[in-house]
């Protein structure tokens, strides 16, 4: 099976699965994601700036739940910040959008990694092996950037 035929057939309350996979002569591979009614961590912290603490450990514990999942099928998301961190509207934490370039089983990328390098691990900034342990970086930026308003890391290009 490939990657997207994985990610097809998976279904979790914490993730947001697809209803289909394919390939198409005119867009090449595609994933059809299933609808979800509510907004997206990024949305949110552009209306609250911050989330308090129990949000927070409400937010991420969900968050650390559908990660484990992917865990458990062997899927490295590499692709997660908050535009990928969506929120229901009886506040259900789904993630989306995993990065379909990455090769989970052998651990290695197999094209370039594509994503948002405020929240890359060092890892795939530097284009080695990429492992589940990079998306817990990724979270963890995501949690620094819901208490501070900010992300802990900005630089002038993506590898500063």
């Amino acid at each position: 099976h490939t990657l997207q035929e994985r990610l097809a057939g998976l279904s979790h309350k914490h993730f947001l699965g697809y209803l289909e996979a394919g390939e198409d002569s005119h867009l090449g591979n595609y994933l059809l994601r299933k609808y979800l009614k509510g907004k997206s961590l990024l949305e949110l912290l552009a209306e609250k700036q911050t989330l308090n603490t129990m949000d927070l450990l409400d937010t991420f514990i969900q968050a650390c739940r559908g990660l484990n999942i992917l865990r458990r099928k062997g899927i490295v998301h590499a692709n997660i910040k908050p535009s990928n961190i969506l929120i229901d509207d009886d506040y259900q934490i789904l993630l989306c959008d995993p990065n379909p370039a990455l090769n989970p089983s052998a651990m290695k990328n197999s094209a370039p990694v594509c994503g948002d390098p405020a929240y890359m691990s060092p890892e795939l900034l530097q284009d080695q092996n990429a492992q589940h342990s990079c998306d817990i970086y990724s979270l963890a930026i995501c949690m620094y950037e819901c208490l501070a308003a900010n992300p802990p890391f900005t630089g002038a290009s993506p590898t500063q």
